[in-house]
């Protein structure tokens, strides 16, 4: 059965995109997956999931419990020699190359633009080439070879053009990454900055409640100072008072004691009952006993 098959595939018996079970006999052809493909046309994920199914067969099998796109051996060759550039598109690929490579990145929106008008322009030559695959006859096959010529000159373009877009789109996510990075450490900063803002508030609120309870306390404390100021002195003129009391007694005591006159002293009698009783004064103090030279002998 033949299928609407591009020129990159030579075998145009199958289509191209087949669903595979895993239980089929084409199952083990299929045998390279999307990474083999594309370190051995040397193109990235997004050429090849662009390429997958339009330009070049591919399959679909479950495994992991996803579906995975696998490749053919003799597919991926076909769609390399039938996008093999000759010399000349090469040296002009290479002074493309560089011209784009000197390109600054504030191009990039234009790169898009263009990629997405090289994409719609690709596909639209791609279908007028289908059209007209299906139409030339043997007459008109070097016009056709041009044609292809001329398409695959301008395809290598694009996807000269569009690794060229990829790398500045890489290099974009790059500096968005690195801007979000920086918007969340701005972030962080403004956060810890007003937390440290609420502290120091609250510090402050802190320190003013601290400084009115320290004045309240210093008051009360030279309060209680005035008033232990005046109990000590009144207690210090109480004490003086009752010093100089003390003092105006003794000297009272001093006085009377010198005005009284001690009595001479008598021989001692002989032993006989006393009649009458010392004085006072006499018996608050004791007086010393004097012996008479005529009492010798005699009892005291």
């Amino acid at each position: 059965m033949e299928h609407d098959i591009p020129a990159s595939q030579k075998d145009r018996q199958l289509p191209m995109i087949i669903n595979l079970r895993g239980d089929e006999d084409l199952v083990d052809e299929f045998n390279w997956d999307a990474d083999q493909v594309m370190e051995f046309l040397g193109i990235k994920r997004s050429r090849l999931t662009q390429i997958s199914g339009k330009e070049l067969r591919v399959a679909r099998i479950r495994r992991d419990r996803y579906l995975r796109p696998v490749y053919r051996e003799s597919d991926v060759r076909d769609y390399q020699e039938w996008t093999r550039a000759t010399a000349t598109h090469q040296s002009s690929s290479r002074a493309i190359e560089q011209a784009i490579d000197s390109l600054d990145d504030r191009f990039s929106d234009i790169l898009v633009v263009l990629q997405e008008k090289l994409l719609q322009y690709e596909d639209r030559s791609t279908s007028l080439l289908k059209k007209q695959l299906h139409k030339l006859d043997a007459a008109g096959f070097d016009r056709f070879q041009t044609l292809r010529d001329e398409a695959e000159i301008q395809r290598g373009l694009g996807e000269r053009q569009e690794k060229q877009q990829a790398r500045a789109l890489d290099q974009i996510q790059h500096q968005n990454e690195m801007l979000s990075a920086w918007h969340k450490e701005l972030q962080d900063l403004r956060a810890f900055l007003g937390s440290f803002h609420q502290d120091i508030r609250a510090l402050l609120v802190a320190q003013q409640a601290l400084r009115r309870d320290m004045e309240v306390a210093q008051a009360a404390l030279h309060t209680a100072i005035e008033q232990q100021t005046a109990s000590l002195t009144a207690s210090w003129q109480a004490v003086q008072d009752t010093l100089a009391a003390v003092q105006a007694g003794q000297n009272q005591i001093l006085k009377q004691t010198e005005k009284e006159e001690a009595p001479p002293p008598q021989p001692a009698p002989a032993p006989m009952r006393r009649s009458t009783r010392r004085p006072p004064h006499i018996r608050a103090k004791r007086m010393p006993v004097v012996r008479s030279e005529n009492a010798e002998g005699l009892a005291p």
